[in-house]
């Protein structure tokens, strides 16, 4: 399926969930907030949240600084 990820272009395979997504990125869920079309997506549903094809998929990390 096609997603876009923080504004590109990307596929996935059907049925996959936001922690599908995560690991095949490579990125910790415990350490970014995901937001799906819009809509901010609670860490304890990374699990259940399938993603469908046309999603608009933000992953943000936060940064401290100083």
């Amino acid at each position: 399926m096609k997603l876009a990820i923080n504004g590109k272009a990307d596929s996935l395979e059907e049925g996959s969930n936001i922690l599908d997504l995560l690991a095949a990125k490579k990125i910790d869920p415990a350490v970014v907030v995901v937001e799906v079309n819009k809509s901010i997506v609670k860490k304890e549903n990374f699990g259940t949240a399938v993603l469908r094809d046309n999603d608009t998929v933000e992953i943000l990390r936060f940064v401290g600084g100083g």
